[in-house]
């Protein structure tokens, strides 16, 4: 089978193909082509996302129609970006009558951090939403790898919200030791390593979404039967009432 998959929650937009064996599941999935790219002041993702898959599909030498299944990250995130990102495979999987898989875009960052975190570990990941709110996750490591989206496959320690700075450092003060990514943290690291608190950042790029992490997102979706219609699919918009509110 194969699938195309893309993110366009944060300024750093990514696009890759990946193919499996349904009939040999342990041979797990082969990433075929990926490609990211830096949104500045003069392009944007409405010019860079066509074209993106447009490279990825001509680097795995597949065509548009040999497409089985279409993958997003719904946020949270950008407002525009992520509507561009979702309104492009709804519009893909409507007219090839094909399936979409929806994860949190906030997991796909936090998936890797995971990995490289010990047994057991706290997991943070903050992007910046407004001048005064972040988008904020929270989750152990253990459930952390388990997370696709809230409303499908969301374990119920992990949290989603829409947090000010008052309660980001809130939060993170019941922990004394986070693993963290996300492009929001240079406003908090400060005050809250001054906190006590530890902050690891386990790669250099914090907000990247790394293709491995989505390709097993995807396995993960798949084997859970975590298939949506088009009309299904929806920007994961977080409101300021939904902090501390667990998805379930």
């Amino acid at each position: 089978m194969k699938a195309i998959a893309w993110d366009t929650s944060t300024p750093v937009g990514m696009a890759m193909t990946l193919e499996w064996d349904p009939q040999n599941p342990a041979l797990g999935m082969t990433l075929c082509s990926n490609f990211s790219w830096n949104n500045h002041i003069h392009i944007y993702h409405s010019e860079r996302l066509l074209w993106a898959i447009h490279q990825v599909l001509v680097a795995a030498k597949w065509s548009v129609h040999e497409i089985e299944i279409f993958a997003v990250g719904l946020g949270p995130g950008s407002f525009t970006g992520l509507r561009i990102g979702i309104t492009t495979a709804r519009t893909f999987a409507h007219f090839l009558n094909k399936p979409l898989i929806g994860v949190s875009s906030l997991s796909l960052i936090a998936r890797p951090i995971a990995w490289a975190a010990p047994p057991g570990a706290w997991i943070s990941v903050i992007n910046q939403a407004t001048a005064q709110e972040v988008f904020a996750l929270f989750g152990q490591k253990e459930m952390i790898l388990n997370s696709l989206c809230p409303g499908q496959a969301w374990e119920p320690l992990v949290e989603e919200a829409l947090l000010s700075s008052f309660h980001i450092v809130e939060k993170m003060q019941s922990k004394k030791k986070w693993f963290c990514g996300g492009n929001g943290f240079e406003k908090y690291s400060q005050v809250l390593q001054e906190s006590g608190i530890e902050l690891i950042f386990p790669f250099p790029f914090k907000d990247r979404v790394y293709p491995e992490a989505f390709a097993q997102m995807i396995a993960q979706s798949i084997e859970k039967k975590s298939f949506l219609k088009e009309l299904e699919v929806f920007p994961r918009y977080l409101k300021s009432l939904d902090a501390f509110k667990k998805k379930e």
